[in-house]
């Protein structure tokens, strides 16, 4: 970061792990077309998204459950296309046995399936307990 990006986030004491979900998730929404915030002063969308999220201009809460449901649609995605719910003739069997257990639970509890590692008051907290240990 050059020293305007740094001044901007030198009060920000969240975790860097979590500013870049938000602003991945914010630079996602401006690729789409969303209006920006702030002056786009010729940025690329990143950068526009970071100083949006240091203006503090936009919910959090918001972006952080767009990127949610952008995770659920993927990981429902992925696990459809490789066949975990059920048994596909195209997986190994390591690869199979291994991925097995975490597609099945995920889809057969869709309902009521709770991401702990995406839980957002944790997340947006910056609390200890928010699934990045050893970091």
């Amino acid at each position: 970061m050059d020293s305007e990006e740094s001044r901007c986030f030198s009060g920000y004491d969240g975790n860097r792990f979590k500013l870049v979900i938000l602003a991945s998730q914010r630079a996602h929404e401006l690729s789409s077309g969303a209006a920006t915030l702030v002056d786009r002063q010729g940025d690329k969308n990143t950068v526009v998204a970071l100083r949006e999220i240091a203006s503090n201009q936009l919910d959090l809460s918001t972006v952080f459950g767009l990127a949610v449901q952008r995770c659920r649609k993927y990981l429902e995605e992925f696990a459809g296309s490789r066949g975990i719910a059920g048994h596909s003739s195209h997986v190994s069997p390591s690869r199979s046995s291994r991925h097995t257990g975490l597609g099945k639970s995920f889809v057969d509890n869709k309902s009521t399936y709770s991401a702990s590692f995406l839980d957002q008051d944790k997340f947006l907290s910056g609390g200890k307990d928010d699934g990045i240990e050893g970091f």
